[in-house]
Formats: structure tokens, sequence, C-alpha cells
């Protein structure tokens, strides 16, 4: 079941970028696909972390190794511990360096998009070497003739959350201007902190993960034959 909610959020994520270029090739600004592309990238990085989870459960049952599925997981130390001994070319698979290595990183993205927020991937702007003055954001409003009827409104309550709203909008429009890089999500892994490109990853990360399964049910095989 997992495969396969894998395999539809994968071409999902596929599609979405399709689209994005092509409406970025018309220079479109209103639709960037963005939050079709955060969706199913949350749920993307929850289902290829749950991979190596539940290939643990399978290789518990295969093996015999009687641990409560509760104790059981690609990481946990309870379930390497039993498996060492009782199938050693397994436990290898899920110890050596590119196992460990993707687990990490898939950790640090369902991990965050399970309890700490969404993965919404952004755009590295370069930072300026002072801070823009409302001065500058209104000049620069004017200047663009975007909505700078707001600024001419009367005083009050209402005129501050409109303006409030147009220069936050309109200083990120001036500091994408200087972009290092994009679809980028800063992330924890071993308390470093890192930039990936989840989005770019989509296929090489599924390849991986789909490698990693064929090893583990060949080794099962063996053991079930």
């Amino acid at each position: 079941n997992r495969t396969v909610h894998l395999c539809y959020a994968r071409d999902k994520l596929l599609f979405y970028s399709l689209q994005r270029d092509a409406a970025l090739r018309q220079n479109a600004t209103r639709q960037t696909y963005a939050q079709e592309l955060a969706y199913h990238l949350n749920f993307y990085y929850l289902l290829l972390y749950g991979v190596f989870d539940h290939a643990a459960l399978v290789v518990n049952g295969v093996c015999g190794l009687g641990l409560d599925p509760r104790d059981v997981g690609a990481k946990h130390k309870s379930f390497l511990k039993a498996l060492e001994p009782a199938w050693p070319t397994l436990h290898a698979i899920f110890t050596d360096t590119a196992t460990t290595e993707l687990l990490d990183k898939f950790g640090a993205l369902r991990h965050y998009a399970a309890h700490r927020g969404s993965i919404a991937p952004s755009k590295l702007v370069e930072k300026p070497d002072k801070e823009l003055t409302d001065e500058e954001i209104d000049a620069y409003i004017r200047e663009s003739g975007q909505d700078s009827w707001m600024l001419d409104l009367p005083d009050g309550p209402r005129k501050a959350t409109l303006v409030g709203m147009l220069r936050s909008n309109t200083k990120m429009e001036m500091l994408e201007k200087n972009t290092i890089d994009q679809d980028i999500v800063l992330v924890e892994i071993k308390g470093k902190s890192y930039f990936m490109h989840p989005l770019y990853d989509t296929t090489w990360n599924f390849r991986r993960t789909i490698a990693f399964l064929h090893r583990v049910f060949f080794e099962c095989t063996k053991i079930l034959t």
C-alpha cells in the first residue's frame, strides 16, 4: 500500500514541477504551483521515511525475531541488535553508509513535516548590507505602480494593516532580485544545519529507496525458500 502511495506522490510532484516550469517560461507570476508542490512534498517524505520502518517490520516477521512491532524500526537499536546475529546480511543493509545517510536525510524532512511545520521550498537571497527602510520600500512601490494607492489611504487601522502587508510583500520582491538559490529547505542533521533541495531530488530519492527495498526483499527470499 505504501509503495502505491509513494509512486502517486512522486508522480504528482513531477507533474506539478512540469507545470511550474511551463508557467515560468511564460513569465507567469501569480501561479507558481507552490501550494500544490508543498502539499505533495510533505506527504512524499513522510512516505519515504516510512518505507524503511515498514521494511523492518517485514524483516522482523520473516526472520522470526519475535519483537513487539512497537520496538521495530530501521534505526531502532532493539531491532538492529536482534537482527545482527539472526541474519548478518540484512543487518548490513540496514546499517551501511548508503542507508544511514538516506535515513538521516529523509528523517530530517519527515520529522519537520510531522512535528514542526511544513516543507515549503524557498528562495535563498543575498542579505543586503543594510535593512531596507520603509521609505525605500514605499519609493519602490510608487515607482512600480503596483497597489501604490494603499499608501494614499487616510491614516488609521485599515491603512496600517494594508500597507504593512504591501511593504512585506514588496520587500520580499526586492530581496528576490538577488536570489542565490531556490527550492531549498533548511534542515538540521546531527546538530548541523544544511540546505537541501528536496524537490529536485524527487526521482533520485525514489530510486534509492526502491533499490533499498529490492536488497532487503532479495535477502528475505533466501530465508523463505
